[in-house]
């Protein structure tokens, strides 16, 4: 099961505690991909995904290592690239308001 996916399960299942804004996002991801006017290009947020793997830390305890992205932000990743509009083939999302704790990776996310 691919990252995005199994963070889905987690959050409802209740297995991953988040927040209601979490739940919300999740539940409003998948009724985007259930509408007839938008789809899901599972392609390109797993290219995106592999692409982010081949990318290096460049300082601190991990530089030289590959980045590894966890579910939570493959999800963020999935959420942002993989939802497109039918008609076009843009993307749904077009602005993202990022907020998170210290240390959690925003540069690396926003780098990615």
């Amino acid at each position: 099961m691919k990252g995005y996916e199994q963070y889905i399960q987690d959050v409802k299942s209740g297995k991953v505690k988040t927040c209601q804004y979490v739940k919300q996002v999740v539940d409003r991801f998948e009724k985007f991909r259930g509408r007839d006017d938008i789809y899901f290009d599972e392609e390109c947020v797993d290219e995106f995904i592999n692409f982010v793997a081949q990318m290096k830390h460049w300082a601190g305890k991990s530089s030289g290592k590959c980045f590894e992205l966890l579910n939570w932000q493959q999800f963020y990743f999935a959420v942002i690239i993989g939802l497109k509009w039918k008609e076009t083939g843009l993307r749904v999302v077009r602005e993202v308001y990022t907020e998170m704790a210290r240390k959690q990776g925003k540069s690396s996310i926003i780098a990615a």
